[in-house]
């Protein structure tokens, strides 16, 4: 599980840099949509582990 941690929490980062250099609004909102999944599955990781 901590591993998976990692790879969310880690991905949310790398993503949103992508964010920044979207194309458009529209390409601009579905990366940060990526994004905020990622912040949710290492939320819900946070709340397995308890930490």
């Amino acid at each position: 599980m901590s591993g998976q941690l990692i790879r969310s929490s880690s991905g949310a980062c790398l993503n949103y840099g992508e964010a920044q250099g979207a194309e458009s609004k529209k390409d601009f909102i579905h990366k940060n949509g990526i994004v905020l999944k990622e912040l949710k599955e290492s939320r819900s990781t946070l709340k397995i582990l308890k930490i």
